[in-house]
Order: C-alpha cells, then sequence, then structure tokens
C-alpha cells in the first residue's frame, strides 16, 4: 500500500488531489485528507484581486482569522512561563500561520465542536515543529497570548480543525 507524504501529494495537480481527498475521506483516512488540505490551502493564490466577485471559495483570498482545533485534555498544550501558551502540533501550511499571525488571528481549543472553547487567545508567534510517525511530517505549535471570552466553534475544515475567515460583511470576529 502506498503511504502519501506531504511530498508526494504536493506533486499532484488540484483535482487531483480533490480527488484524492474525497476518496480517502470515503475510505477512512484522516491523515490523508489532512495531507490533501494542507495542500490545496497552501496553493490557495496569494494575489489579492480587488475584484470580490471574481474570487471563489469562503475565504475570498482572505488570511485565516481565527483556528478552532478540537483539543481534548488540553494535549499537547503547555506554558511558556511568560503567561502565554503553546497549542500543541497542528497541520497547518507555514504560509498559512504566517498570513493569519499578520493580521491578529486567533487560536481557540476545544474539547469538541458543539461546546465553548476552554482555551483561546491572540496568536503572537509560530514555529515548524515534527510530527513523529505520522503521514505529514511536519506541523505548526501557535504561541499564543490568551484572552477570557470562550469562542463558538467557527469556520470550515475538515475534522479537527475548522478555519474561520471572517464575516462577509467584513468584520474579523
Amino acid at each position: 500500500m502506498f503511504k502519501h507524504t506531504a511530498e508526494s501529494v504536493s506533486k499532484y495537480s488540484v483535482d487531483e488531489l480533490k480527488n484524492l481527498r474525497a476518496n480517502a475521506q470515503r475510505l477512512g483516512s484522516p491523515e490523508v485528507v489532512s495531507l490533501c488540505d494542507s495542500e490545496l490551502q497552501g496553493r490557495k493564490p496569494s494575489k489579492k484581486s480587488t475584484h470580490k466577485a471574481t474570487l471563489g471559495s469562503a475565504a475570498r483570498g482572505r488570511p485565516v482569522r481565527g483556528f478552532h482545533f478540537v483539543c481534548s485534555e488540553e494535549l499537547g498544550v503547555t506554558s511558556t512561563g511568560g503567561g502565554s501558551f503553546r497549542t500543541g502540533i497542528w497541520v497547518v501550511a507555514a504560509g498559512v500561520a504566517e498570513r493569519a499571525q499578520a493580521v491578529g488571528a486567533y487560536v481557540a481549543l476545544h474539547n469538541s465542536k458543539s461546546e465553548l472553547s476552554y482555551l483561546q487567545g491572540v496568536i503572537k508567534g509560530w514555529q515548524p515543529l515534527e510530527r513523529k510517525n505520522k503521514a505529514i511530517p511536519i506541523g505548526i505549535e501557535f504561541i499564543v497570548d490568551p484572552t477570557d471570552t470562550p469562542l463558538p466553534w467557527r469556520g470550515d475544515g475538515a475534522g479537527e480543525r475548522g478555519y474561520y475567515y471572517g464575516d462577509d460583511d467584513g468584520s474579523e470576529r
């Protein structure tokens, strides 16, 4: 059986990636779905268009304003010692994390999609880290300044994560 990696899926066309993702979802392979999601997310055009009508998808070329992750029991979450916390490692494309930090995006950790977040805050940094024994070998760990207000689950995404791009009216949260 062929084992997909970030490198192997990077060679596929967008249509091939979408097909692979659909098959992986149908066959219950969340690691391959996640690989495809990360690759597709990283391929979104970085060009800024002044014509909203020409942009497709829920994101419309906008950066992620909020990341929502299902992270039960604070798995992998650690304190930095200076009031901030580290989120553990998540499969997010580096370009997506970079753009999100630049616009002051947030991270919200949930026990489930149906519950308010138990830990949330504004991204103050991030770093790529190795994911041992995983199909996607590199992930992103966010460094977050916590805030007090729990958030409901928002955003598009598969499985344990959701990307929130902001409301259509241009508001950020």
